[in-house]
């Protein structure tokens, strides 16, 4: 892009979906652990690379606060109009997330080498906030437990506390269905080689 002259001119963000469980305890529970990715708010799984470059600009830096590819269009429309800042992606409010366990089919394919499925069919839910030194407070509930983490990056985080729960509901508590699923024919109406290629990559 720079040999093209059109660096300058773009907004470049480098960034990833999810990452992958592979067996991390659970800040939450101490008798399960992490595996796959859509039933977990670990930091394995929510805290992706995220490196940005904005439309002219030069030298780099670290942003410490939580950041959220949700803030997207926004990012994007302040680069447009070239009132982006680097902390563009990180929110005014706490950044949240939520995972809402195995689905039916995934349930019937783990059931093939879990017995007891209980541990990863509840609804569990993350809220990110600022905290001293540059790191960051996690506060998460799960099925029947909360707990307080201090994520240090990408590789350490630890838990500092067995509470959470009071942060996790008050940031979730204004929070509604927004109406923009529409109900269809799901999985059954995919066919054929798409299907295969999506069950490949376990999202079916």
């Amino acid at each position: 892009m720079r040999e093209r002259g059109e660096l300058d001119d773009t907004l470049l963000v480098v960034t990833s979906d999810h990452g992958e469980g592979f067996g991390e305890p659970s800040y939450v529970r101490n008798d399960i652990r992490v595996a796959e990715h859509g039933v977990s708010i670990h930091d394995a799984v929510l805290h992706v690379p995220l490196v940005v470059r904005f439309p002219g600009e030069g030298s780099g830096e670290r942003i410490a606060a939580p950041a959220s590819l949700t803030e997207f269009p926004r990012v994007v429309e302040a680069a447009r109009t070239g009132e982006a800042d680097r902390d563009e992606f990180c929110p005014d409010g706490p950044v949240i997330a939520s995972a809402v366990g195995l689905d039916e089919p995934l349930q019937e394919r783990a059931g093939q080498y879990v017995d007891d499925l209980s541990p990863w069919l509840s609804t569990s839910r993350a809220v990110f906030e600022p905290a001293p030194d540059g790191e960051v407070d996690k506060y998460c509930t799960g099925r029947d437990g909360s707990a307080t983490v201090r994520v240090r990056d990408a590789q350490t985080s630890y838990r500092t506390a067995t509470t959470g729960a009071d942060e996790v509901e008050s940031a979730f508590a204004d929070i509604g269905d927004a109406g923009l699923r529409e109900e269809g024919d799901g999985v059954d109406a995919i066919e054929g080689d798409t299907y295969q290629r999506l069950e490949d990559l376990g999202y079916v």
